[in-house]
């Protein structure tokens, strides 16, 4: 259903197909384009679904809840924690064993966002929370807030990229959907989650029943996912601030029409959507590219270190990405080019052996 829509042919497909080379994936089918955005569109909605049933203990609390709505609650968190196992365990097979069980392959860089800072820090709070606390107040509000500021993002996140934000009219829906994500965000991991999440560590540290390590344990998780989140607000305030003054990047222009007498060339605008533009190799595009996924499950579009991941990716794309980048570096680093330097060097490792056992091979 996707892949017939205009959106998707006209809007969507060029930056998300842009997104996959810079992941090491050079030659994506349409077929795989559409299922990543289509699970990117699974993941809203499965947020979503969870969210909404642990709603009614957020809101009136665990004593106050009836029976139904406790158990309502424990399913949607337990439903949330076995969708994060069995994208783990996907996801590293994927990664690590994709040769050998016929996969095909996930970026390593991916993995480490999602497999190392989030997945297992949201089994490791959840599934206590269900068995020893399910009535602390600062879990239920804690759980709820960050399923649906996730839910929130990521259909923001997808509805941004069906815009045509080279037009001045979804140019300016890209700007308010930047603002939204970035109140969201800020919401639930700067202003509600500190506040919560310590009270809650001041409780377990109380609790005579709770042992030295499930406290380390719980204080171990608070600190990476208050990174996580420090890295999360970074990236949709740089957003904001960088086009909340510009305007939508412009197709350059070209001489490819003659005026009445045939003499002199007359300027002409190429088509200003984005795929075009990115094809163009236009950096503000690249820009606007970066940021429109930058607050996505990915996180690592066109980062300072990408370009590693595909080394035989060429073109306009790649070679105007590496000028943008060289003005880029004394950045602050998002998740997304923090995990590409760290796989970067590992994907650069594993390409090498490849090459030389293929040498050997022949």
């Amino acid at each position: 259903w996707v892949g017939k829509q205009s959106f998707w042919l006209d809007h969507a497909i060029g930056p998300q197909r842009a997104m996959l080379k810079n992941f090491g994936i050079l030659n994506a089918s349409d077929e795989e384009l559409v299922e990543m955005f289509a699970t990117t569109l699974f993941y809203g909605c499965h947020h979503s679904f969870c969210g909404v049933m642990l709603l009614p203990v957020c809101i009136f609390g665990w004593e106050d809840s009836s029976s139904f709505c406790r158990g309502l609650f424990a399913f949607g968190l337990l439903n949330d924690v076995g969708f994060d196992i069995f994208d783990e365990v996907y996801m590293f097979l994927r990664t690590f064993f994709h040769k050998k069980l016929g996969l095909r392959p996930h970026p390593l860089a991916l993995f480490i966002v999602l497999g190392i800072l989030h997945h297992p820090l949201s089994i490791m709070m959840s599934v206590p929370l269900i068995h020893l606390y399910a009535d602390m107040r600062e879990g239920h509000i804690i759980a709820t807030s960050l399923l649906f500021a996730g839910a929130i993002g990521v259909l923001l996140s997808a509805y941004k990229f069906t815009l045509d934000v080279a037009s001045p009219s979804g140019f300016f829906k890209f700007k308010i959907v930047a603002i939204t994500q970035f109140v969201v965000i800020t919401l639930s991991r700067a202003v509600v989650f500190p506040p919560m999440a310590w009270s809650a560590i001041q409780r377990i540290k109380a609790d005579p029943a709770a042992s030295t390590g499930f406290f380390v344990m719980t204080c171990f998780c608070v600190v990476l996912i208050a990174l996580f989140n420090v890295m999360m607000v970074n990236d949709a305030a740089s957003v904001v601030m960088k086009w909340f003054f510009r305007s939508a990047p412009e197709a350059k222009q070209v001489e490819d029409a003659k005026d009445g007498d045939g003499i002199a060339p007359v300027q002409k605008r190429r088509s200003s959507s984005l795929s075009v533009l990115l094809a163009d190799g236009n950096e503000d595009a690249i820009e606007l590219a970066e940021d429109m996924a930058s607050l996505s499950g990915s996180y690592l579009l066109f980062s300072p270190s990408s370009t590693s991941f595909a080394p035989g990716c060429s073109g306009p794309i790649r070679s105007s990405l590496t000028s943008v980048q060289r003005r880029r570096r004394s950045s602050i680093m998002s998740v997304g080019s923090l995990a590409a330097s760290i796989s970067g060097s590992i994907t650069r490792s594993t390409v090498v052996e490849e090459e030389e056992e293929e040498k050997k091979n022949n």
